[in-house]
């Protein structure tokens, strides 16, 4: 067995994958949130609070339509950020597995202490439960019937989130997602061996600091489009 075989199959080998495979997903995050920032925006580009007037859906369906230009890129990437999300489950789901082992014991969410946050407690439970439901409800609703629903991306997705139901799916999913982005991303550089007196206590902000990026970035889209309908 070679060393690069050797190193994947240990458990630090594991981790260190898994981190690449977060961080690349982190990346991906913020490319996604940035495409859903253009829901923001009126048919000149110009800002607006006020989501699925009759002026916003031009410039988001201009920017989709140049995404349907380019399907084999589109599928290729599809299919990058699937075997990325397996990857990162299956790694994750077997270290935790091995860590169950490892106790003799089941594991449990206890309170914070030695450094222990909820972030970290609940990794598991945020990631491949919480997280990964979402992600087939996400892919359902928008991916998938996308394809055959008539009408055009823009309608589907104010449609969708201007229900209170599906708006509070999405807010509740967002909120499982800082959760597990508050410690994982911090964690993902530890794995990476990126441990450091000075810089460890910035990562963690920087963690922080990006989880909550998604809160308020990803929240903002149904938040608005049910208040749009009370107002």
């Amino acid at each position: 067995m070679s060393q690069r075989h050797r190193f994947l199959g240990s458990s630090v080998g594991r981790k260190a994958l898994m981190a690449v495979t977060g961080l690349l997903l982190c990346l991906f995050l913020l490319v996604h949130l940035i495409g859903n920032v253009v829901l923001l925006l009126r048919d000149d580009g110009s800002p607006t609070w006020r989501i699925g007037e009759a002026d916003g859906g031009a410039f988001f369906s201009g920017v989709m339509a140049a995404y349907a230009k380019i399907p084999p890129l589109l599928y290729a990437i599809e299919i990058l950020l699937g075997a990325l999300f397996l990857t990162h489950i299956t790694l994750g789901l077997t270290l935790w597995f091995q860590n169950i082992r490892a106790r003799g014991a089941r594991y449990v969410v206890q309170k914070s202490e030695g450094g222990r946050t909820w972030g970290s407690a609940t990794m598991p439970y945020t990631g491949a439960g919480f997280i990964g439901a979402f992600l087939v409800i996400h892919l359902v609703n928008f991916r998938l019937s996308g394809v055959s629903d008539p009408r055009g991306m823009y309608d589907l997705v104010v449609a969708t989130l201007s229900s209170w139901m599906w708006a509070a799916v999405y807010v509740l999913a967002v909120l499982g997602l800082m959760l597990h982005l508050s410690h994982g991303v911090q964690s993902a550089f530890q794995s990476l061996e990126f441990n450091h007196d000075r810089w460890t206590p910035k990562l963690k902000k920087i963690g922080w600091g990006y989880a909550l990026l998604v809160l308020l970035g990803f929240g903002c889209i149904p938040a608005l489009l049910v208040l749009k309908g009370v107002l």
